[in-house]
């Protein structure tokens, strides 16, 4: 599209352009999801979304065209199946998963039908934003509660706001209503402090177009995360077959219009969130949701929840808006009341609406009214002249009443709109309201409102810019700035109100129902007259008052024997034949007729020729020249004898029909009382439902509903009994009482069937009532009448409360002073308010039912969760590795435990890439071992080597046992992995220690036996300096053999602590030279200085033990230092501990031993233990010992330079 151009005047502008784009087919969708379209009934694919490689790694041209199998297994296509049986709302989302090659991945699938296809879309879900039922509900139920409970529509839109940001977290939330021209106007909003207000901002109605609107209508929630997203587009293989593109009204991924895009871009919003208020089934208004400084995901399942409190807010505003103009409408209700008692006194409904003109304004709030009669309008209030109502009448008759009989009332707030001349009364009629009467009588009610000058906040400029494309078409672009724009409306007045346009038609409707009785007696009068004119001697006479002359011109034959003798010619003659005693009244007739010039009008009589008198009744009108001179009179004559002998019958009916009127007055007067009547029952009784809906508990509601009955009926006791839930005898107690307190309660009181007969509950079942005006005279058994006294009761009006078709229990009114004619109205009350009472009763059983419920849910949740997180933690906790694998033997799960057992992490042993860290030398034997396994489902065992990265190499012991579902399918491994490096180590070590320690016996006891052997021979026993040689040698060996039995039991004990460190305050320096002491003098005989350095200090310590370490370090520093060097003894203090080092110049110790020569039979020489004694086991020893005393002991060594022990006691 090419840049803004100035336009050339008089282009034409198409306010239209955002109407004609076909939102609803863009082929396009949001890449959030995938979306893909199937074919009945095999599920085929027939089209599907790019992005499936984006999301699955897949491919779609490896979809398209394959059956749904492709992506799904058995038990999904199954659940999708049973979900096209019946497509609804509740049945969305379904929970399925998607197995790649790397991964699982779950998403909500929201399933529904376009063109004849299916539409699957998916969306991806992630631990974070899968709930449960009970969250769902927890989400709900509150914001639901709250609002129900508000009174004030004002109250509710700001809650709400409120609510649904705290619910979805978007930077700001507002409401935006419509109006009748589809402008929008924002009532309520809840923001970010940081953000500018829309609050009280109109936006014209091509923000939201009329295709826009309709798509609101039919998919009540709209999600765009980010408005800065590619659009994905649709492949198919035959583009459904039909050349047309696939309709997505009721997609949740369907990509949005680029003109709303850049319309949301202008405002500066990233991401976007509407969900639709309709009433009626029109689009009320939106709730609209935007996020400024990131885009905003909203679960499906959240989404579901706001698209909820959607439809419930939608039914609130229909019941609210009600209630705040239910006072208005019985205003108005009453104003019409009267017309219609004052239409019972008046036939003349036109002198009725002129003489209330107070009342005519009142009506429907009007300034000003012009009442329409033909060509005689009657003006009241503020009005247009008189020629400008004439034209507005014209105006109407042409263009908007003769349209059909069903447009009989027009309304408009902006007259000037449709007829541009009212600009010039705009101060008394820039609002109309019309109503035709009749359009053949030319009768009509026009009420005129003045002119409201008002100012219009906008967001930005209404007036869009105009661009011209490339092609040279005219469009609007969306605004760019939303700064508040005002503008100041003129033309318009108050709106009319749908109360006000309703009562307008209930008059009219009165009027048309007045007239058409009136039309039927007219058409009698009309056929009762005809006959009469027939019947009469009627004579029609022209008096030429210049010439005197009297010509009898029609009907003179028709005064038949009056004038047959009688030729009159003058008014003389004429006169001669009047009775003498009404010539004087007629000719004083005529003379106020000529001089008033009115019609003239008179009864008399003449004398005929044969003596009889007649009467005739004369009517004329005298007609004058210019000059302003009687010229001519014209006038009939009728014989009314027959009429005055009548008159006193018809003064008899006269009376007759007076007393009639005045019955008929009483009637009225008593149907309007019944009117009122009902008009105050029907708002008690929605008062009454709107306190018991109010509450959910059951005690509540049947308390208000006996309360409020006993105080409009003026009744002595009300109560609610309710049948035992079995219904085997039709027993039953009373569960609540209103009682006045002069009257015995009946509160808990059980009934037994004796009174409530079957034949009584059957009459209760099919919606029948029982009412009892005198228990002393009804038709009752004396046992029902002796159970009615024993409560007082005198009179009785009972109704069922029904649940379905099932009878709850009954509300039952009594009255216990006297006895009571129940009245109709009385019933038909109790009626209504049982009914309502009922539907009450099952809201709160069912809600008890539902906390109920969701009590044992929670419960059982919480067991679950429970068992969830145990079974959890000693999944991931447990020492020995865990694993998971598909039919196929692909690694799907394992545990902590298992990857650092095996060396991997948990990405890369999924699928076949475990096997990868086996061992290679393992893996000729393995892979056939598990391979077999997996095609046979048979346990497998086996010892295989891991390699991990750094090339450690551990021993493990893997056990995989099949597993199989409930329809006994293999579904694949689960086993373990148990690392046993450490007891094959220690196996290694038993042997060595157990050949070692052979090894060791094995020599002193050799050498003691040969000793022994040799002693046994003459030739020893001879000789005493060898036997004492050979005995020396035996006892040497003794000794080393009992050395080594001594230093293995010292180091089990040490090892398996049953050796107790007997601690004690003890001097390190006396310990080392104790120590030293023990050895000083061997030292000196080889030469080697022993040196002694430091200080006293205090140690806790096992004394024994220490000294023993003591002496083991130095003895091993004298056996290898050659002769004149020194040995170092030390003892310092460090900040935590006391450090010991023993340091030598003896042959050092290599590098490859430093590690081990702290183990069991470790030296650096195997030849060591012959040339130089011990043991092996001294060092182990000393490094148990310094360990037990919570130390550490440690070497540092250099070959050929010497080594240094160090050992370090905690303070």
């Amino acid at each position: 599209m090419s840049e803004i151009n100035v336009l050339p005047v008089n282009t034409p502008i198409d306010l239209n352009n955002c109407d004609k784009e076909p939102i609803h087919i863009p082929s396009l969708i949001q890449p959030h999801g995938i979306l893909i379209v199937l074919e009945e009934p095999k599920l085929n694919i027939i089209q599907i979304s790019q992005n499936t490689i984006d999301l699955l790694g897949i491919p779609p041209q490896d979809i398209l065209g394959k059956n749904l199998k492709v992506l799904f297994n058995n038990r999904q296509i199954q659940l999708i199946k049973k979900s096209l049986a019946e497509i609804s709302e509740k049945l969305n989302p379904l929970d399925l998963c998607i197995h790649t090659k790397t991964r699982k991945q779950n998403f909500d699938a929201i399933i529904h039908k376009s063109n004849g296809f299916i539409i699957l879309e998916l969306e991806a879900v992630t631990a974070n934003n899968k709930d449960d039922f009970l969250s769902f509900y927890q989400l709900v139920q509150p914001i639901i509660c709250k609002m129900q409970k508000l009174v004030y529509l004002d109250e509710m839109w700001q809650i709400m706001v409120t609510e649904i940001r705290n619910l979805t977290g978007f930077d700001r939330v507002m409401i935006y209503k419509f109006d009748r021209e589809g402008a929008g106007h924002v009532i309520a909003e809840d923001k970010l402090e940081s953000l500018s207000p829309f609050l009280g901002l109109h936006c014209p109605a091509s923000d939201v177009p009329k295709q826009a609107r309709v798509l609101y209508t039919l998919n009540p929630l709209r999600l765009i995360p980010d408005v800065n997203y590619q659009s994905v587009e649709l492949i198919s293989l035959n583009n459904l077959g039909n050349n047309q593109p696939l309709d997505l009204s009721h997609s949740v991924l369907r990509s949005v219009s680029p003109i709303h895009i850049e319309y949301l871009k202008n405002m500066g919003v990233t991401a976007s969130m509407s969900i639709s208020l309709i009433r009626e089934q029109k689009l009320w208004g939106l709730i609209a949701c935007h996020n400024y400084l990131s885009p905003k995901y909203i679960s499906y399942k959240l989404r579901t929840a706001c698209e909820l409190i959607g439809r419930v807010m939608s039914l609130e505003i229909s019941a609210k808006e009600e209630n705040e103009y239910l006072d208005y409408k019985l205003i108005l209700k009453e104003v019409l009341s009267n017309f219609l008692n004052d239409f019972t006194k008046n036939d003349h409904y036109i002198e009725t609406l002129i003489q209330n003109r107070s009342k005519l304004l009142e009506l429907v709030a009007a300034e000003g009214v012009a009442v329409c009669d033909a060509e005689h309008i009657t003006m009241i209030g503020k009005t247009p002249v008189l020629e400008e109502v004439k034209k507005i009448r014209n105006f109407l008759e042409n263009l908007m009443f003769n349209q059909g009989v069903d447009n009989y009332i027009y309304e408009t707030d902006c007259l000037s709109k449709i007829y541009p001349q009212a600009e010039k009364f705009k101060n008394v009629g820039s609002g109309l309201l019309a109503v035709m009467i009749s359009q053949k009588y030319k009768q009509y009610i026009f009420w005129f409102r003045p002119e409201l000058i008002q100012t219009v906040n906008w967001a930005g400029d209404p007036n869009k810019p105009v661009k011209i494309t490339a092609s040279g078409d005219v469009r609007l672009s969306p605004h760019k700035s939303f700064d508040l724009w005002q503008e100041i409306v003129k033309l318009k007045s108050l709106p009319w109100q749908q109360c006000e346009i309703a009562i307008a038609k209930e008059l009219r409707n009165i009027i048309v129902g007045l007239l058409l009785q009136q039309s039927e007696k007219i058409a009698k009068i009309n056929q009762q007259l005809m006959l009469a004119l027939k019947a009469a001697q009627m004579g029609v006479w022209d008096w030429d008052l210049l010439k005197n002359l009297i010509v009898w011109s029609i009907g003179h034959d028709q005064l038949g024997v009056l004038l047959e003798q009688h030729f009159i010619d003058t008014y003389d003659a004429f006169k001669n034949l009047i009775d003498p005693r009404d010539r004087e009244s007629v000719d004083l007739a005529i003379n106020k007729a000529l001089v008033g010039q009115h019609d003239y009008y008179q009864e008399f009589r003449i004398l005929c020729p044969d003596d009889s008198i007649h009467w005739l009744e004369s009517r004329g009108k005298f007609f004058f020249n210019d000059a302003g001179q009687a010229v001519r009179f014209l006038g009939t004559l009728v014989e009314i004898s027959d009429r005055k002998l009548a008159e006193i019958q018809l003064q008899e009916l006269n009376l007759e029909l007076e007393n009639r009127v005045k019955n008929r007055t009483v009637d009225l007067e008593n149907s309007q009382a019944a009117l009122q009547r009902q008009i105050e029952q029907e708002r008690l009784v929605m008062a009454i439902t709107l306190r018991i809906r109010q509450s959910l508990h059951l005690d509540q509601i049947l308390n208000t509903a006996v309360n409020e009955v006993r105080e409009f009926m003026q009744a002595d006791r009300v109560f609610i009994y309710r049948f035992q839930s079995d219904y085997r005898d039709y027993s039953g107690y009373v569960v609540v009482e209103s009682v006045d307190d002069a009257w015995t309660p009946a509160l808990n009181a059980g009934v037994e069937n004796t009174y409530l007969m079957e034949n009584t509950v059957r009459r209760y079942t099919q919606g029948g009532f029982l009412a009892i005006a005198d228990i002393y005279t009804a038709d009752l058994s004396e046992c029902d009448r002796d159970l009615l006294a024993q409560f007082q009761i005198k009179a009785k009006l009972s109704v069922p409360i029904m649940q379905g078709q099932k009878l709850w229990g009954l509300l039952i009114a009594n009255q216990c002073r006297t006895s009571r004619q129940w009245q109709p109205w009385e019933i038909d009350f109790l009626q209504k308010l049982a009914t309502q009472v009922g539907i009450a009763i099952q809201q709160s059983e069912l809600y008890q039912q539902l906390e109920q419920e969701l009590q044992e849910r929670q419960k059982i949740e919480t067991a679950l969760r429970r068992s969830e997180n145990l079974f959890r933690s000693l999944n991931e906790f447990a020492p020995v590795g865990i694993f998971k694998t598909d039919t196929q033997g692909r690694m799907i799960y394992n545990n902590p435990s298992c990857q650092k057992i095996c060396g991997f992490t948990l990405e890369q042993s999924l699928g076949e890439s475990w096997i990868n860290f086996i061992h290679f030398d393992d893996l000729e034997v393995f892979s056939p071992q598990w391979n077999e396994g997996v095609s046979t489902h048979q346990q497998l065992a086996t010892e295989i080597r891991f390699v991990h990265e750094d090339e450690t190499v551990r021993i493990c012991r893997l056990i995989a046992v099949p597993m199989f579902s409930d329809l006994n399918e293999f579904v694949g491994y689960v086993g373990t992995i148990e690392d046993i490096t450490d007891n094959r180590l220690m196996e290694k070590m038993k042997s060595e220690f157990i050949s070692i320690v052979s090894h060791e016996l094995r020599t002193p006891l050799t050498s003691i036996r040969s000793s022994l052997g040799l002693l046994t021979t003459s030739g020893i026993r001879n000789n005493p300096e060898k036997m004492q040689k050979i005995l020396d040698i035996a006892a040497s060996n003794a000794e080393r053999l009992t050395r080594l039995l001594n230093d293995i039991l010292d180091l089990e004990r040490l090892e398996t602590n049953k050796f107790v460190l007997n601690k004690k305050s003890c001097d390190a320096m006396t310990l080392i030279h104790q120590a030293v002491d023990s050895i000083q003098t061997l030292a000196k005989e080889e030469n080697i200085s022993l040196q002694i350095l430091g200080n006293s200090v205090q140690l806790w310590i096992d004394e024994d033990r220490i000294l023993q370490t003591l002496v083991n370090l130095i003895s091993n520093a004298f056996k290898f230092s050659p002769p004149h060097t020194t040995i170092k003894i030390t003892v310092e203090e460090t900040p935590d501990s006391h450090l010991f080092k023993i340091q030598d110049q003896g042959r050092g110790i290599p590098s490859d031993k430093i590690e081990t020569i702290f183990g069991k039979f470790q030296q650096v020489d195997a030849s060591d233990s012959r040339e130089k004694g011990g043991t092996g086991l001294g060092l182990a020893i000393c490094d148990t010992i310094i360990k037990q005393h919570g130390g550490k002991i440690w070497v540092e060594s250099v070959v050929g330079e010497g080594s240094t022990f160090y050992f370090s006691i905690p303070k």
